[in-house]
């Protein structure tokens, strides 16, 4: 390992992005309490495919933050710091919320979920109701960060010795034949972090790729339309249960979004997603993510089934995300990163402790010289030193 740890350009556009797939979880939980039943709870109705993009971009982040030396035991450390503060405590904020509810939930799933094995148990009431019921995509990342060490390596020999797109197009082609199977299953084609494991390597090859060269000259606000086009036909065509259906469909348009946003913010060029208040929002999208759904459960019990008007629905339900995300931005300023720069220890090299975080600069990418993330020295193995997912 004789090359030097090289600090990745960074890639802004990326962090503001995710708080775009994060609002639309949020409108997916809050339209059908406010208005269920009407045309803006049908058009949200697949806005689980906001954690789809989570998924690709946490292998991309991970893979493109990679740096050689970084031993296991800080690796993990680090990925600890980074998810399990605002867990524990929207965790924790769940159980009152059941308590107030007089909701009848499980303390084994509880426990279940502290420990982010909810997911592996297929049953609702663990992986979705033991407590905050969006952290069962936390239990899958966990899985991811805990196999990121051990797969990135093979995955980029994959990149290097095929094309970038066999392991995106396989993850699209094995989700839809299970997703149309007579033996269909939601809990595994949808929470089971074995399944999701295709769209993880998925964002770990575009890193690679990338970072080999690929680029787009497709803009960013086409990708993101499309994207958006892409939603709204899903949505549209009322796909039911099927999630991993569903999943499968969005996950192209997912990826030319990342690409674009990475070849956009490497060519140096300002975007909407790029701009420090998206960026900043970007930042806040975790908390966000994790802190929303507790209130959603409190709204749903104060006020059952409302009969309002579409429009006064949507206003009310813009309302609470600006609200979620203002409660978001404090959670991240009070919780979030204090705990994570406490719990991370220092950086290599004596430097002070704290996140580094994902806004990239535009530039170049590493020497192609440089070490590949996933080779292992004598020592330690090559992992992340500097991600946030």
């Amino acid at each position: 390992m004789g090359d030097s740890p090289v600090r990745p350009p960074r890639l802004p556009s990326l962090t503001g992005l995710r708080y775009l797939a994060a609002a639309v979880v949020v409108l997916h939980h809050v339209l059908p309490v406010l208005a269920p039943g009407s045309v803006l709870a049908r058009y949200s109705s697949v806005g689980y495919t906001g954690v789809t993009f989570f998924f690709v971009l946490s292998g991309f982040v991970l893979t493109w933050s990679a740096g050689p030396g970084v031993p296991l035991k800080v690796f993990y450390r680090r990925r600890f710091a980074r998810v399990y503060p605002m867990h524990l405590l929207t965790t924790l904020a769940a159980a009152g919320v059941n308590v107030l509810t007089h909701a009848d939930k499980s303390l084994v799933a509880v426990g279940a979920a502290l420990f982010l094995l909810h997911a592996w148990v297929p049953q609702e009431s663990f992986y979705f109701g033991a407590a905050n019921g969006p952290s069962w995509s936390l239990s899958v990342e966990a899985f991811f960060y805990l196999l990121f060490p051990f797969v990135v390596g093979p995955v980029t020999a994959v990149v290097r010795a095929t094309r970038w797109w066999v392991l995106p197009v396989g993850t699209v082609l094995l989700e839809l034949a299970f997703g149309f199977s007579p033996v269909y299953d939601h809990w595994f084609a949808y929470i089971c972090p074995a399944y999701r494991v295709g769209e993880f390597a998925t964002g770990i090859a575009l890193a690679v790729a990338v970072r080999q060269g690929l680029r787009t000259r497709v803009p960013l606000a086409l990708a993101v339309g499309g994207l958006t086009a892409t939603f709204l036909a899903l949505a549209a065509a009322q796909p039911g249960s099927r999630h991993g259906v569903v999943d499968a469909l969005v996950l192209p348009a997912i990826v030319l979004v990342l690409v674009a946003a990475a070849s956009t913010d490497l060519r140096g060029r300002r975007t909407l997603w790029s701009l420090p208040v998206v960026v900043l929002l970007g930042e806040w999208s975790y908390a966000l993510y994790l802190t929303h759904y507790s209130t959603v459960r409190l709204i749903a019990r104060l006020i059952g089934t409302p009969d309002l008007h579409p429009v006064a629905a949507g206003a009310l339900s813009l309302a609470f995300l600006l609200v979620a995300t203002a409660v978001a931005g404090a959670a991240f300023v009070l919780v979030e990163r204090p705990a994570e720069r406490r719990l991370r220890g220092p950086r290599r090299g004596g430097t002070s402790a704290g996140p580094a975080p994902e806004r990239p600069a535009a530039g170049t990418p590493g020497p192609p010289g440089a070490q590949p993330p996933g080779t292992a020295g004598s020592t330690a193995a090559a992992v992340p030193d500097r991600s946030r997912t």
